[in-house]
């Protein structure tokens, strides 16, 4: 009978729409999805790239500071040469300031002697 037909017919539509509703809330999850992934990639670019602009800026001080490390190094090993140099003056200056009290007070025993014997000699 028509009717029937007529009747599977639009239960076979409602069936059709019925799929295609579920086949665009799918496809619009899907998009969502891959809109999603889109921006998490973009987003994943820009920390990678300031992650790398900040591994360069870190190299980068890395090796600023290992330049100053070595300069300070080299004016550490001055410093201690001059320190050394000055050490070795200044024994230097009190060594002859001891000879020359020594010699000082040898003159001064000297001129004793000496005024000492005039002063026999004169008698």
């Amino acid at each position: 009978p028509p009717e029937a037909r007529l009747q599977q017919a639009l239960q076979q539509l409602a069936y059709v729409q019925q799929e295609n509703q579920n086949f665009k809330v799918e496809n619009q999850r899907l998009q969502e999805m891959v809109s999603q992934g889109a921006q998490n990639a973009r987003q994943a670019q820009a920390a990678d790239r300031v992650r790398a602009e900040f591994q360069e800026q870190l190299n980068a001080r890395r090796r600023e500071m290992e330049e100053k490390d070595q300069l300070f190094r080299q004016l550490e090993a001055k410093l201690q040469a001059k320190e050394k140099e000055l050490k070795a003056a200044h024994e230097e200056a009190s060594r002859r300031k001891r000879d020359a009290e020594q010699l000082g007070q040898a003159a001064a025993k000297g001129e004793e002697a000496s005024k000492a014997f005039e002063s026999r000699w004169s008698q």
